[in-house]
């Protein structure tokens, strides 16, 4: 399994690198889904939605307040 996780987390590097809006949070997500759950069996249908859905929520990089975290009222 060692080669398999040095190939994954190769691959996984090369997607940051070619695709900028990857995020920290879905490289992590993806890397322990593909050297745990999803390499030892078949995930579920719904273990798939959940994890789509987790991902969607990892690809959404935090928006920094550009009011300086002060509130308007």
């Amino acid at each position: 399994m060692p080669n398999d996780e040095s190939w994954i987390g190769e691959r996984l590097q090369q997607c940051v690198k070619t695709h900028t809006s990857v995020s920290d949070a879905a490289v992590a997500r993806l890397k322990g889904l593909l050297e745990g759950e999803a390499h030892e069996r078949p995930l579920t249908q719904g273990e798939l939605l959940a994890t789509a859905a987790q991902l969607m929520q990892d690809m959404v990089k935090p928006v920094m307040p550009t009011d300086g975290g002060g509130n308007a009222n």
